[in-house]
């Protein structure tokens, strides 16, 4: 694979120093340069090493799963986004590296349907008795593709088929991280003085514009509502889910932002990063309680945590769930 000069460069770039990684990042923020960069990979790429990269991040978090203490979770990106839409879904595996460590991750390239994704799960749930589920974020960001109720991306309809199928995979919604609030939009929750907490809404991830008609099928919110709706027209609600919330990102990564990421995204400017641009981060994603584990309850992530949480902050695991 290094015999490639560019591969080779990036490589070098993103084990260097900190300036190169910030070189790194700001090249790969464009998407032209990781188009290119997967097809390179790709072309080089073989089963075995797929598969031993795969395996070697399995590892590592095979080595710090420590249930009580603190629970490793496997699993991986999903990321299609269409014309720079984000459709992400966060893949959660509740099995150990055995398993898992028997198929690759989903590749997105070419901004896949989602129906490709939920076959994907199907298939690994059916060879391996193991239970997996999708995870979708970041709607604000989808300029009105995350949550349909007509026509969807892929040119298909919304459909008891689709309904049937997004609730069966994809229970719970990642609603508030670093990339701004999925939840509420002060344009649809007018009464509502917290539905301004963290909007980033002014486009997608090229810049491409928003408009207002979007938004209801952005936010988690409005999601809710025409689920209901959904139900009496499909007899399904493909949007009766739970909730959830992140903290600031991945620390372990810096992405630096180009003038024209800045140019959408008020308070940014060239050069800045991801935590140049305010937020919070009082939310929190695995906010399970510290004595669940990867079994905990019998759904696939539960809407309760397993056990009861007294006004001290003490923990009461239910019996056979601990």
């Amino acid at each position: 694979m290094t015999g490639d000069p560019e591969i080779r460069r990036w490589h070098k770039l993103l084990n260097g120093t900190a300036e190169q990684r910030r070189t790194f990042s700001q090249e790969f923020f464009r998407r032209d340069i990781r188009q290119v960069a997967f097809q390179k990979l790709e072309q080089a790429a073989t089963p075995d090493l797929a598969f031993s990269i795969w395996r070697d991040a399995l590892g590592v978090a095979e080595k710090y799963n420590v249930p009580g203490r603190f629970t490793s979770l496997l699993g991986f990106e999903w990321t299609s986004a269409p014309g720079g839409s984000n459709l992400h879904r966060v893949v959660v595996f509740r099995d150990n590296a055995e398993l898992v460590g028997r198929v690759l991750p989903l590749s997105s390239r070419g901004n896949a349907v989602v129906d490709e994704l939920w076959d994907y799960l199907e298939q690994y749930e059916k060879d391996s008795g193991g239970r997996a589920l999708a995870i979708p974020h970041n709607g604000n960001l989808s300029n009105g593709l995350m949550f349909p109720v007509a026509e969807r991306y892929g040119e298909d309809q919304v459909d008891s088929d689709y309904a049937a199928r997004r609730i069966r995979w994809e229970p719970v919604v990642e609603v508030t991280q670093i990339k701004g609030d999925g939840e509420a939009h002060p344009l649809l929750s007018p009464d509502d003085d917290f539905a301004d907490y963290e909007t980033w809404d002014a486009g997608n991830f090229e810049g491409a514009p928003k408009t207002d008609a979007m938004l209801p099928f952005e936010y988690a919110r409005p999601a809710l509502k025409n689920g209901l709706a959904l139900q009496r027209r499909l007899g399904v609600n493909p949007y009766a889910f739970g909730m959830m919330h992140t903290p600031p990102w991945r620390r372990s990564r810096r992405t630096t932002f180009s003038a024209s990421t800045a140019a959408w995204n008020p308070g940014l400017s060239a050069g800045s990063t991801w935590w140049d641009r305010p937020a919070s981060g009082r939310s929190r994603a695995g906010s399970r309680p510290p004595q669940a584990t990867r079994q905990c309850g019998q759904g696939k992530i539960p809407a309760r945590p397993c056990g009861t949480l007294s006004s001290g902050g003490k923990f009461t695991p239910q019996r056979g769930r601990a």
